[in-house]
C-alpha cells in the first residue's frame, strides 16, 4: 500500500472507497475489501480515503479516537488497498455542498467506482446521502457500490458502539468488531521508574489528546516491540499508590529482557479487561497482586 497525500497523482482508475474509517471494523473492511477484489477482476486500483486526526475537533464533537491517524495508516497496510489518500479536514474543506464535494474527487482522478456504506453522508452539514451520490455518480458514469450494514447481537456494528465498548472497558467485545484487537501505538516516554524499582519494568506512553481513552483500569495485553510481540499486562490511568493522578499508560512485558525501553516504538494490543485500579497500603501489597496479574496473564492463552 502507499500513502499520498489528496491531489497526488495516481496513473490509473481509481476505485475510491470514502469514509473516515476511524476504527477500521468489519464493515469498513468489507467496504475496503469489495473495492480491492473488484480492481483485481475489472482492473483500476484500489484506494481508502481517511483524514486527519482534527477531524472531530473541526467538527466540533468531543468523543476520541478509536485510531490515530498513524494506527489507521497501519492497519490499512495490513488490508492492502494499493493506495490510503489522506485529505486535510480543514473549516473550508467541511463548508462545500455534497456537489462540490462530489465534484472536488472526481474532477481530481479518474474514478471509476466509488464503494460506501449504507449511511454515508457527506458534504456541509453531512446533506448528501446514498440516494444523492448515487445520481452524482450516475451523471459522471461512475458506479456506485453500497455494501451493506454487518450486525452483531441483532445491533449493527458500527464506531459509536465501539468507542462506548472500550470506553466501558468491554474490549473482548470491542475487538469482535474491530477484527483486528484494540491497540495504542506510540514512542515509549521516560516514566516515573517506580515499576523498575519494584521489579516490574514497564514501558509508558502518553495518550494523545485526540485519543479515545479506554476504562481505566488494568488490562490483559500484548505488546510488540522490533517484530516481537510480548505477552504484558497493562495499566490505563492513573498509580495511586504513588499518589501519581496523570492518567497515563504503562505496560509490563513479562520475559523481557532486551534492554531500554525508552524512546522505543512499541504497540500495546488489548485482549480483556482485568480489574480496576486500586490504591495499596504497602508496595508489597501492590508486589503480591502484580505478581497475581502476571500469572493470569501468562494463563490467558
Amino acid at each position: 500500500m502507499k500513502t499520498i497525500d489528496f491531489g497526488q497523482k495516481i496513473n490509473n482508475r481509481l476505485r475510491l472507497c470514502l469514509g473516515y474509517f476511524d476504527s477500521l471494523h468489519l464493515a469498513h473492511r468489507g467496504i475496503i475489501n469489495a473495492a480491492i477484489a473488484d480492481a483485481e477482476h475489472y482492473g483500476g486500483v484500489s484506494a481508502a480515503l481517511t483524514y486527519g486526526d482534527n477531524f472531530f475537533g473541526i467538527l466540533g464533537r468531543k468523543q476520541g479516537l478509536v485510531y490515530t491517524l498513524g494506527e489507521r495508516i497501519e492497519l490499512l497496510a495490513s488490508i492492502s488497498p494499493d493506495y490510503c489518500i489522506v485529505k486535510s479536514f480543514d473549516s473550508d474543506f467541511m463548508k462545500l455542498s455534497p456537489t462540490e464535494f462530489f465534484g472536488l474527487f472526481a474532477d481530481t482522478y479518474d474514478i471509476a467506482a466509488i464503494y460506501c456504506g449504507t449511511d454515508f453522508r457527506f458534504g456541509a452539514n453531512a446533506l448528501g446521502d446514498v440516494s444523492l451520490l448515487r445520481g452524482l455518480c450516475e451523471d459522471r458514469d461512475v458506479k456506485l457500490t453500497v455494501i451493506g450494514d454487518i450486525s452483531l447481537d441483532g445491533e449493527k456494528i458500527s464506531s459509536t458502539r465501539i468507542r462506548k465498548l472500550i470506553a466501558d472497558g468491554a474490549i473482548t467485545q470491542a475487538n469482535v468488531m474491530l477484527s483486528d484487537a484494540y491497540r495504542i501505538g506510540g514512542i515509549t516516554v521516560k516514566g516515573r521508574g517506580d515499576g523498575g524499582r519494584m521489579g516490574f519494568a514497564t514501558a509508558n506512553f502518553k495518550l494523545p489528546p485526540e485519543k479515545l481513552c479506554p476504562r481505566c483500569g488494568v488490562y490483559l495485553t500484548s505488546a510488540e516491540l522490533d517484530g516481537r510481540q510480548y505477552k504484558s499486562v497493562t495499566n490505563v490511568g492513573s498509580k495511586p499508590t504513588f499518589g501519581d493522578g496523570n492518567i497515563g499508560v504503562e505496560t509490563h512485558l513479562l520475559d523481557y529482557a532486551g534492554g531500554e525501553l525508552y524512546g522505543r516504538r512499541l504497540t500495546v494490543i488489548f485482549s480483556d479487561y482485568l480489574r480496576d485500579i486500586k490504591k495499596f497500603d504497602t508496595i508489597d501489597e501492590l508486589k503480591r497482586q502484580l505478581n497475581k496479574d502476571i500469572a493470569v496473564r501468562r494463563a490467558y492463552d
